[in-house]
């Protein structure tokens, strides 16, 4: 049996890519036709645009943020040694997978500028083509999309 991409007599090389799983923080991973398939910034970018447009039009059942909640004391606090560490401890504390209620949701969505308009006013000031991990972070943007739509 020849391993893939060796090259053949006479023939053209030819290289096949096998899907690598990809982990997420907690060891869920997100289902394959949730993630775009080619990660680049402007995907990324897109993927804050789903989450701009879908937390404009929450529920009214979801509650107003105040400087109380969560969302704020995180987003103000200290900045890790590079923007990507950042990112992944404010996303895993407010909408990691152990952040859920018994009913399944996650507990830190809150409506207002200081509540989803101040994570993405976060997200617009990211610059994604700095050393991110696109894939590990489209899985985070993307469990929060699922989420916000599930409080529209």
């Amino acid at each position: 049996m020849m391993a893939i991409g060796h090259h053949l007599p006479n023939t053209r090389r030819s290289l096949i890519f096998l899907p690598q799983p990809t982990p997420s923080c907690h060891g869920l991973d997100a289902p394959p036709s949730a993630v775009p398939k080619m990660l680049t910034p402007e995907a990324i970018k897109q993927l804050c645009k789903e989450i701009s447009t879908l937390s404009s039009s929450l529920s009214d059942a979801v509650p107003k943020a105040s400087k109380d909640d969560k969302i704020w004391s995180v987003m103000n606090s200290k900045e890790g040694d590079t923007p990507y560490e950042t990112f992944n401890c404010r996303f895993d504390a407010l909408f990691g997978e152990d952040c859920r209620d018994s009913s399944g949701s996650l507990h830190y969505v809150r409506q207002g500028k200081l509540g989803m308009g101040l994570v993405m006013l976060y997200l617009s000031k990211i610059n994604w083509t700095k050393d991110f991990p696109l894939d590990l972070v489209a899985l985070k943007l993307q469990r929060l999309i699922d989420e916000l739509k599930n409080h529209q």
